[in-house]
């Protein structure tokens, strides 16, 4: 279980409460694509923003939606604060959990992470993807080959000389298959000084193997280790969220 499932477990409920605006939630480029289809199922868009509690602000913000968050767990609830905070995201998973008596592990089967792989290509230069064709081209084939049952994300690393390559989906074998086409591709493209390539983060622990969601816990742990008038004032806050 990681942030995507409690995401998808608490934007569902906000819909069935009428309290998701736009049924819309903001992800990031890097929410597990069964966010997205699990989303789907109930009428709810997945949009997506850059990877940052910052982008997905601006992008609520300037839209009217009001849920967001990333796979991390930096979820943001804009009627009620502007930041991914711990406590209100414990306080939201407490609430749910009480209102529908049902444990997390339980609600969290709302949605089934899709498996991930991610390469790294070693690379000399960073020009912009978006005019390199041969990169274009190969980005298009490989979505063509997962014909909607996944995706192709291609960008730059931000503080390393490193071009990560990820590639999601539904059926293991055909992601490897397109990751490791485009890696080959890269690993050899001048355009980009092109060297080897390996595994990232994502090819040794896949997505489903992340912890849970880590600004959730510290929210419900706090709730626990509160003294008895913090507890009562969690409370009141739960009642309020209701």
């Amino acid at each position: 279980m990681h942030g995507d499932h409690i995401m998808a477990a608490l934007a569902l409920d906000l819909q069935t409460r009428e309290h998701l605006k736009r049924d819309t939630v903001v992800g990031t480029v890097m929410s597990n694509f069964g966010l997205e289809l699990a989303l789907g199922k109930a009428g709810i868009t997945l949009v997506r923003t850059p990877v940052g509690d910052r982008y997905l602000l601006e992008r609520m913000l300037a839209d009217g939606y009001n849920f967001g968050g990333e796979q991390s767990g930096h979820f943001i609830f804009l009627d009620h604060n502007t930041t991914g905070d711990g406590l209100i995201s414990g306080l939201q998973v407490l609430s749910l959990m009480k209102r529908t008596g049902r444990p997390l592990s339980d609600l969290a089967k709302c949605m089934k992470a899709v498996p991930q792989i991610l390469l790294n290509v070693q690379v000399k230069e960073k020009p912009d993807l978006a005019g390199l064709p041969e990169v274009q081209r190969a980005i298009r084939a490989g979505e063509a080959k997962l014909n909607g049952t996944g995706r192709v994300l291609v960008r730059y690393s931000g503080t390393e000389p490193l071009l990560r390559i990820m590639v999601e989906g539904e059926q293991e074998s055909l992601i490897r298959s397109v990751a490791d086409e485009l890696a080959g591709m890269a690993a050899g493209s001048s355009s980009i000084g092109g060297t080897s390539y390996g595994p990232g983060f994502g090819d040794k622990a896949p997505a489903f193997l992340f912890g849970i969601s880590k600004l959730a816990v510290s929210g419900i742990a706090g709730y626990f280790v509160f003294s008895r008038s913090h507890a009562a004032m969690a409370e009141r806050f739960l009642s309020m969220l209701r």
